[in-house]
């Protein structure tokens, strides 16, 4: 039976052969133009304006035509970005200063240890907040209490107000679900 050491010995090996045959590099460079719908980008990698095209944003790059079926990060035109070669021509952005948009098409996301539940759905709160705004003003409001507390009509009523809640109102437009 092989040691660790011979398995190790002979990993290290093949990793050897196979680098040399299969470089693997990666360049600095800034992003120059971001196509979403394809998922890829172009990258200015020197002073001498060499653009590199079609750099893949996503895993999926051998069916850039199709829709995205997972995650890819959208960097921010003129940012830097490390972009990594898997052959001579196929480069991915590995690495960006910074981004416009994360997009995720699937899959469950925890953030921090996830201790404060679930994301709240906008659209939901503020029917339920104007559910409640509605009811208040549909109550008689009464004058202050006492022995001759007497009822308030309508266009009296001080504390009347107007469901006014929207959406942009209580939401995060820098996180959508």
């Amino acid at each position: 039976m092989a040691e660790i050491s011979d398995i190790t010995k002979a990993f290290d090996a093949f990793i050897d052969a196979w680098a040399k045959f299969n470089q693997i590099y990666s360049m600095q460079g800034v992003v120059t133009s971001v196509d979403k719908e394809k998922r890829v980008c172009s990258v200015d990698i020197g002073d001498d304006g060499f653009v590199i095209n079609n750099v893949y944003l996503e895993a999926d790059y051998q069916s850039e035509n199709s829709e995205s079926k997972g995650f890819f990060v959208v960097p921010t035109v003129g940012s830097n970005v490390i972009i990594t070669f898997l052959d001579e021509t196929t480069a991915y952005v590995a690495v960006w200063t910074e981004v416009d948009e994360i997009v995720a098409k699937q899959g469950t996301f925890t953030f921090n240890d996830g201790s404060n539940g679930g994301m709240a759905i906008v659209s939901k709160i503020v029917e339920r907040l104007n559910n409640i705004e509605n009811k208040f003003n549909q109550h008689l409001h009464i004058s202050p209490a006492g022995p001759t507390a007497t009822p308030i009509n309508a266009a009296q009523q001080p504390l009347l107000i107007t469901p006014i809640t929207k959406d942009s109102d209580i939401e995060n437009k820098n996180v959508k679900h």
